[in-house]
């Protein structure tokens, strides 16, 4: 379901079509919903360990885009922010706001006093899924929805960037974290780590 909302950028009524044309299995949106906010409810642990490596650089390249989101209790679509960091190691980190003022750089740079560049490439090409989701998606559904879609792009992101499959990190990642591992072990479940233990696993051995 993230994947295909997030790398294929297919809204979640369609997805409801295709299992019920395909597979005769009838969900409703709501269902699917509450499942995105679960699954980013799980993974915000990992998201925020990932916000720490960040204070902790010494340089980020820093941009916005402006994505539509719906207002809660009238419905009305209302502006709000993507802000995406990028990392030299980690790569990129999306952050959610309904403002694209300067004080949306607090949650993420807090007591940091890292170099930062505005308009990254790296942060373009980060970003450039999401427009394409726009004309998808139409709406990101509201706050709640918005910060919880900055989760889950961070992740699809640092693993996109590697030329790795998100769906195979996501079915290892929550496995892991279903068993509710203590905070110790959180670190080694971020992607960065995900991919050097693909590597080394990949890597043929000589006897």
């Amino acid at each position: 379901m993230l994947t295909q909302k997030f790398c294929y950028h297919s809204p979640f009524y369609r997805e409801l079509w295709k299992l019920k044309a395909s597979h005769g299995i009838e969900l409703t949106r709501t269902l699917m919903c509450s499942w995105h906010d679960h699954l980013a409810d799980t993974l915000h642990p990992l998201y925020k360990i990932l916000g720490v490596k960040f204070r902790q650089t010494d340089y980020l390249k820093i941009d916005e885009t402006p994505i539509r989101c719906l207002e809660p209790g009238n419905g009305k679509a209302a502006t709000g922010y993507f802000w995406v960091y990028h990392h030299a190691e980690h790569g990129v980190l999306f952050d959610w706001h309904k403002s694209r003022a300067n004080t949306c750089l607090d949650s993420v740079l807090i007591d940091q006093e890292a170099g930062q560049s505005i308009n990254g490439y790296l942060t373009e090409k980060a970003i450039r899924p999401t427009k394409i989701a726009h004309k998808n998606w139409i709406f990101a559904g509201g706050e709640h929805s918005g910060w919880r879609s900055a989760v889950i792009y961070t992740f699809v992101e640092q693993i996109r960037r590697h030329g790795a499959d998100p769906f195979a990190y996501f079915d290892w990642g929550f496995e892991k974290l279903m068993h509710n591992p203590p905070a110790e072990e959180l670190e080694s479940l971020l992607p960065v780590n995900w991919l050097k233990t693909r590597a080394t696993e990949s890597t043929p051995i000589d006897v």
